[in-house]
């Protein structure tokens, strides 16, 4: 039997993964930001606000498992948009 749905990931509504021009040598990983955002018409948008504890748990698995540094984005829209266009 699966648990049941964590609160904060029903209001998840977008989670675009951004890839970043960052590189660094001595790890020799790129970097990568998460930007999960509630919204209800799209016109302005939340930061979803993910467990501390949740996300160093995905941070650890990407990093071990995909070689990169993971940061995430805690922008609100506006003034920001959310694909970081």
């Amino acid at each position: 039997m699966r648990d049941e749905e964590p609160e904060w990931n029903k209001s998840i509504w977008q989670f675009p993964i951004m890839l970043l021009p960052l590189f660094h040598k001595p790890t020799d990983r790129e970097s990568i930001v998460l930007s999960p955002v509630d919204s209800v018409d799209g016109m302005t948008a939340s930061f979803t606000r993910i467990p501390r504890r949740t996300l160093l748990q995905i941070a650890t698995h990407v990093e071990k498992h995909l070689n990169m540094h993971v940061f995430c984005d805690v922008t609100n829209k506006p003034p920001v948009t959310i694909e970081w266009e």
